[in-house]
């Protein structure tokens, strides 16, 4: 997972899933702190609207996005 604040862009946040391929999800500055408090490895439930999917190889863009919940690893933070 990486997560990318930019002032002009808002905040956008990247996820590899197990089998579906890459998400990336735009949600807004405002929801900064929601969404900076989670680490690697934990499971996340987000929401967005599908804007962009140009082919297998290329990731999932999600605009209006949001963070519902969020998860610990069992593994601790990090999932190491």
């Amino acid at each position: 997972m990486c997560k990318n604040v930019n002032v002009a862009t808002g905040l956008r946040m990247g996820m590899t899933q197990k089998t579906k391929g890459d998400v990336e999800v735009k949600i807004s500055l405002a929801k900064k702190d929601k969404v900076l408090k989670f680490h690697d490895g934990e499971t996340i439930l987000y929401t967005g609207k599908l804007v962009e999917r140009c082919g297998d190889s290329t990731p999932y863009i999600l605009e209006d996005g949001d963070i519902m919940t969020t998860k610990e690893s069992s593994m601790g933070i990090g999932g190491m």
